[in-house]
């Protein structure tokens, strides 16, 4: 039996660039994964990294909605700083799907 793997995935409040300044002190990413209706999320493979090394549960929120078949895990960022400037990237289930945000955190005002 094939089992074809089509994941799809979304990151808010977007993938690309998100640009942050000092007067911004948290921000929230949410990334959700879709799936095909014959196939399961398993939410313990949806994980978020930052600049390469993962991210602990601690950060995390997940939610599963398995009768639509989608995941999604939040990353909570409280107290921003230069810090927290870098790529973040969603993964699901070891790159069967993934996205990219990276955050540019400026101390200068607009």
């Amino acid at each position: 039996m094939l089992n074809f793997c089509l994941a799809s995935m979304k990151i808010y409040p977007n993938d690309g660039i998100i640009e942050l300044n000092r007067h911004q002190h948290s921000i929230n990413l949410s990334c959700t994964v879709r799936e095909l209706p014959t196939n399961t999320i398993d939410p313990l493979k949806l994980k978020w990294y930052h600049n390469n090394h993962e991210i602990s549960n601690a950060h995390l929120t997940k939610k599963v909605s398995l009768h639509q078949n989608q995941a999604t895990i939040i990353l909570y960022i409280h107290h921003l700083s230069i810090n927290d400037s870098g790529l973040f990237k969603c993964v699901y289930d070891n790159g069967k799907a993934s996205k990219n945000v990276r955050i540019l955190y400026t101390s200068s005002s607009k």
